[in-house]
Formats: C-alpha cells, structure tokens, sequence
C-alpha cells in the first residue's frame, strides 16, 4: 500500500475481509488536507453512489412489507410528471430512460441556491425533458432514477429519507457512524469527517471543491438524496457487508432479486441489480459498486462465492485506474503488475509550481512509456480547460492539440481546440478545428453552433 500511497497519490481507508474476518484495515493521508487532520479508520466519507444500494434496500423493505410493487408506475406517486410506462423496477435497473437531472441543473439552476428532490420534480414538471429511450429499451446509468426512489420511498413512508434509513437499516445493523449527510444543506458538522479534495491548479495544489468551479455542484446539488448522499466508513461497510449475507433486514427471495441481472424488452440481460452491479469472474460471483463525487472516489467489492470483501474509500480523486482489480489479485494471490499512471496527475504539480518549461518535452517521455502512463481523452480536456480558465492559453492549447493527436475520431477533441483558440482570440484556427470536428462528426451540435457563429462575424 506504500508503493499505491506514493505513486498514485493515494489518500483513504482501506479494509479488506475474508470469510468474515478482517485481514487487513489501514488508513493513509489526511481527513484536511489544511489542517493535516489523519484519516483514521472511523473516519467517515461520501459513499457517493454506492449510497443506492441503500436506496434500494428501503424500496425492497417496503416492497416485503406490502406499502409498494415493484410494478408500480411512477405516475402513481408523480401525477404530473409527463412520463408513462415508467416503473419502480425501471428506475431500479437503470431501464427507465429518465433523462439525467444534473445535467439540466448545470445549466438552468440558480447556483446560489441548495436544491433537494422537490426541485428536481418541479423542474421537470415545467420543463419537460424528453425520455432518452422507452422503459426498458435500454440499461442506461440514471441518478435521476435514484433520486425519485428516495422520494417515492418518503412519499410511502411518511417520514425523510433519512430517517427511514437510519430506523430500518443503521440502528438495526449498529452502523453507528453512517448517516445521510447534507453537509451544506443542513450546516451538519460531524467529527472526524474525510474531506473531499479536488486539485486546482490556480489555488495552488490540493483545495475544497466548493471554491472550483468546475466542481461547485457540491453546493447547488447538496440537499439532493437517494443518488448518494450516505456517509460511512470502512467499519461501518463491513457490516453492511455481513448482514447481506442474512435475512437481518429482508428474506431471502426478497434479497436474491437486488442481486438479479435486470431483463430488458428484447429479454437480454444487463449487468445491473438493485443497486448492485454484478460480474461473473475467475473469482466467482461479484457485487460491487463504486462512488464518485467531487475528490470522492470509493469502491465496494464482495466476492461472494469466495467471502471476500473489499471496501475502499478515498477524498483525493487519486489516480484509481485498474488498482482495485491490483488490491483483488493480491488477495488471492495472484501475478499482478502495477496499473500506469493517469498523465494528468504526473504533470499537474508542475503546472501549478509553473515549472514546466516546455509541455511537449516532459509529455514525449510518457508518451512512450505505457507500461507507467496513460492517456485518457476526459482527464486530459478537464486538465486543458482549467488552464484555459485561468488563461494559461498556450499550456491549454498544447493539451487539447494532444487529444486531438491521441483520440483523432473524437470529435470533442477538435471541438475543445477550436475552443481553445476561439478564447485565445485566434478565430482563424478557430474556424478551422470546428470544422475538422465536423468532419469527424457532421452532427456536432455545439462545433456547428460555434462555426456558424464565427462564420457570420467574419
């Protein structure tokens, strides 16, 4: 775990598990990165998006207790939301088709505002966002479908969310250190809290998402639960962990079906339960999921033909590519090499200390190192776009001019030069790459926008 710490940047809590015995449970880095407060392992994180099988776990109670079907439609609880054939089992499996809410509220919300569920509702009852694709067409991952089951779970339950999880799964499993957090929204202060971290380049090196831009969806969106929003700790997973292997909270048959590959229309299979993402591997039957969240990036892994558990919890986004299948292979002793490292990472402290000197001389040796580095498209446009927004336009436009060179049939890349030298005052170039975005992508929305934009300028 040193060589992870070091050479991944690596700052969480780790515990590992096998037939129900802890082997192995460490923490490593800081809870505050500006107070230098250690993690310890009762610290407690944003699950992030492994809070839905939480979620779904009240859905499945309610569901044993007889107050709702898995078959009922979502017009049942939302009258006034223009959407039909849309069921609890759909916004379960991901096959609802529910367009994805925080994509309108990047663009439509008031910032300075906290929004919750009703919000969302609201919002979708005046502006109507169309489905993505019929009920059960397609498995597409869907937060707003997380979101409505929370409130549905209200809705039949007469009581918060919050409440409802904490009487029926926490304080029965004494999960004494998780709760639904709302940080911002309720002013909450909880002891020995893990902080999430982003890296900003203009604050100087690590820093609380708040104060990005990029990321100040951790603001507007913060009093919204059922996607996430649960908050724990490794200690506190593990007997989450244990008790799914009982009738503690449901039966059986209730149980098995959270653990069941969703059935789309045409009858194939995808690849999602309640809340579980399952996979048939060399190390038998999984059910995992993962969290991210603004410096948040979590992992909870069950290998349950073996009884072995693995639960990861981090507030740094560190570089997590292919370490957790490195974690697994370790435990069942097994070859292993080491994942490369994310560029943007390697790079990112010396565009802060703007020492650098030339980009492309520092990118050429990794470019031809893929044993110890990768390139990846998004990371490489997020990292291009932060030094555009502080006007480091050359730096930025280097970056986008490698995308373009490593992923030449995205047409994004070409769309965020374009971009790049569109801010920069170079329309010329401008003109040029929406144009070549186009020719990768005649249907490019947001290069045809912009080129004819330029085009009536000129």
């Amino acid at each position: 775990m040193i060589i992870a710490q070091d050479r991944y940047n690596f700052n969480g809590t780790i515990l590992v598990a096998e037939n129900g015995e802890v082997i192995y449970k460490k923490s490593f880095g800081f809870s505050n990165f500006l107070t230098k407060e250690k993690l310890t392992t009762n610290s407690m994180f944003d699950l992030a998006s492994i809070s839905k099988a939480f979620t779904a776990m009240c859905i499945m109670i309610l569901k044993e207790n007889g107050k709702l079907e898995y078959e009922d439609d979502i017009q049942k609880y939302f009258p006034d939301l223009p959407y039909e054939g849309i069921t609890i089992r759909h916004l379960l499996h991901h096959t609802s088709g529910l367009p994805d809410y925080g994509q309108m509220f990047s663009v439509i919300w008031d910032r300075n505002k906290i929004a919750d569920n009703d919000d969302i509702w609201e919002m979708f009852e005046v502006h109507k966002p169309e489905v993505l694709f019929a009920p059960g067409e397609k498995y597409r991952y869907c937060n707003t479908g997380y979101a409505m089951l929370a409130s549905i779970i209200e809705i039949v339950s007469g009581i918060p969310y919050r409440d409802f999880l904490r009487d029926n799964i926490f304080d029965k499993l004494s999960m004494n250190r998780t709760q639904v957090v709302n940080r911002r929204y309720r002013s909450e202060k909880i002891n020995e809290y893990a902080y999430s971290h982003v890296f900003s380049i203009s604050d100087g090196g690590y820093t609380f998402p708040d104060s990005v831009e990029a990321s100040q969806y951790v603001y507007y969106l913060d009093g919204i639960v059922g996607d996430g929003c649960v908050n724990s700790t490794v200690e506190d997973m593990f007997k989450w962990d244990r008790a799914l292997y009982t009738e503690k909270l449901v039966n059986k048959e209730t149980l098995e079906e959270a653990f069941t590959p969703g059935t789309l229309n045409d009858s194939s299979k995808t690849n999602y339960g309640f809340g579980w993402r399952i996979k048939n591997t060399p190390n038998g039957k999984v059910f995992e999921h993962g969290g991210g969240w603004a410096g948040y990036i979590n992992m909870f892994i069950r290998m349950v033909d073996k009884d072995q558990t693995l639960i990861v919890l981090t507030n740094n986004s560190f570089s997590a590519y292919g370490l957790f299948d490195c974690f697994i292979n370790i435990l069942n002793e097994e070859e292993f090499s080491l994942p490369p490292i994310d560029f943007v990472f390697e790079i990112r402290k010396g565009l802060v200390n703007n020492d650098m000197g030339s980009l492309q001389n520092k990118i050429e040796p990794m470019l031809k190192d893929s044993i110890n580095y990768r390139f990846t498209e998004n990371s490489i446009n997020n990292l291009g776009y932060e030094l555009l927004s502080i006007t480091r336009y050359e730096e930025a436009i280097e970056l986008f001019q490698l995308n373009t060179n490593l992923f030449p049939e995205s047409a994004n890349t070409f769309d965020s030069l374009a971009e790049a030298y569109m801010v920069s005052g170079d329309k010329e170039n401008a003109i040029k790459y929406y144009k070549k975005a186009l020719e990768v992508d005649p249907n490019f929305e947001n290069s045809q926008k912009m080129l004819k934009k330029l085009q009536e300028e000129k």
